[in-house]
């Protein structure tokens, strides 16, 4: 039999086999053995059986068109109201796959055990904060999200790295060390956020692509961003392959770091990928700038950029140009006269653009259309935009209702199933630490889901 013995047992063994006369010279001390950690296996079996939806009237805005009804998705609200592992996230972006599956990414994320399921509550020691996290959704319930983030440890609920998760992608600049990283230390100085995805095909192998800001801690402890890098995945193989979702290249886009092109991508039928990123204008605000992919859809290759030309205080005069332009023409090349950030953009069947537009941290979602995926987007008048959603006043929780700030209000075309506009937000808690430690803490820091009905009928 082998012991493991601590300091204050083997002290005692050796003082009482002194007095008895016996110490043995030869005597072994063996460490047990750690016990072999369970190995978390992302692709565990679907559940073949797929959720109906629940979903609850929203009342209805006197600010919305007489034809436009919202419903809250219950049940995609519930796939986030998660006891281990994954228990909150911002940035959620969806990108439909070639297979039928939908590919979730995250941006700041909590993972580990909540203190208490039942009251919601967030413990801060039993919790990490890995900057960013991804899922593949194969199935619409529950189990049908595989998290692909490395987990600290699934063995032993009484440690606080239970079910702690790792950053999915981190930076090379990290600061952590190895030991302090399979602990379940997050890095925090640099990080990726992600940004939008999509997919392409090379060399007869389906690739997922994703863009990601290169971030970094700014003195005040604010957030800084200084560039953006391309990774790229291999999904021409099934779940659970060895292949499917391995990295097969990370690249620094070449274009000079102007702001933040690719937080949303349209794959138009033109021949070209437009990504869209926000413009800072004089007054402060922001709009929406639009670059695209020079020849075909792969985002590796060449952008160009929508820049105005002309002069401060003359008529706006937009070109294609190769170079990526300075700042000074970024605050003049905006394509709405209206604040905007994050534009959700897609082509309809009657083919017109549509722009599902936040305003920065506001409640108002709006509408805009336009007859190409550049724009313009400068209506008249109001009738040329239209507010299709108001984001509640209170949050659907337990415990204080009471918020932060709105945002990332993000479109989802893979869930839409009677061409419905699916979009969900996020919500911040009012302070960062009532995060945790408070009842309905664990439901601050996540996405919900709404349902947006009759939308393509606001311009009739």
């Amino acid at each position: 039999m082998r012991y493991s013995l601590t300091n204050g047992f083997l002290a005692l063994l050796l003082v009482s086999s002194v007095l008895a006369g016996c110490v043995k010279e030869d005597f072994e001390i063996i460490a047990s053995e750690e016990k072999q950690q369970t190995v978390y296996d992302p692709w565990y079996p679907d559940d073949p059986q797929e959720d109906d939806l629940v979903l609850v009237d929203v009342e209805r805005d006197a600010a919305w068109p007489a034809c436009v009804t919202v419903k809250q998705d219950m049940t995609y609200g519930g796939y986030f109201t998660r006891d281990f592992g994954l228990n909150g996230c911002d940035g959620v972006y969806t990108t439909e796959l070639p297979d039928g599956n939908i590919f979730w990414s995250f941006g700041d994320s909590f993972f580990g055990m909540l203190s208490d399921p039942t009251l919601r509550i967030r413990g801060g020691n039993e919790t990490n904060f890995p900057r960013n996290a991804i899922m593949i959704q194969t199935c619409q319930n529950y189990n049908g999200f595989h998290c692909l983030n490395e987990l600290v440890q699934i063995d032993d609920p009484f440690r606080t790295d239970y079910y702690k998760g790792r950053t999915f992608l981190r930076h090379p600049d990290g600061e952590q060390t190895e030991e302090s990283i399979a602990a379940g230390g997050i890095d925090q100085n640099f990080y990726y956020w992600p940004g939008d995805a999509t997919v392409i095909e090379r060399d007869g192998k389906q690739i997922l692509q994703v863009l990601w800001g290169d971030c970094f801690k700014t003195e005040d402890g604010g957030m800084g961003r200084k560039g953006t890098i391309l990774t790229e995945y291999d999904i021409s193989g099934k779940p659970g392959d060895g292949s499917y979702m391995k990295e097969i290249r990370r690249m620094a886009l070449n274009e000079t770091y102007i702001t933040n092109y690719g937080s949303a991508i349209c794959e138009s039928d033109d021949g070209h990928t437009y990504l869209y990123g926000d413009g800072d204008r004089t007054d402060g605000n922001k709009g929406p700038v639009v670059a695209r992919t020079k020849e075909g859809h792969d985002i590796s290759g060449n952008w160009e950029y929508w820049v105005n030309q002309a002069a401060e205080g003359e008529p706006a005069d937009f070109q294609w140009q190769d170079e990526a332009p300075d700042h000074d023409h970024i605050t003049r090349s905006q394509v709405m006269d209206f604040w905007g950030v994050q534009p959700n953009v897609f082509k309809h069947d009657d083919g017109y653009y549509y722009w599902v537009i936040q305003e920065p941290v506001g409640r108002e979602v709006w509408l805009f259309r336009s007859e190409n995926p550049w724009g313009p987007l400068y209506p008249t008048d109001k009738a040329e935009r239209k507010q299709i959603f108001t984001i509640p006043d209170k949050l659907d929780k337990l415990g204080d209702q009471s918020h932060g700030i709105f945002y990332n209000v993000f479109v989802h075309h893979g869930l839409s199933q009677e061409g419905e506009l699916v979009i969900s937000y996020n919500c911040e808690a009012p302070e960062f630490t009532r995060n945790f430690n408070e009842i309905g803490s664990a439901d601050f820091y996540k996405p919900r889901f709404f349902r947006i009905y009759g939308w393509d009928k606001v311009f009739d």
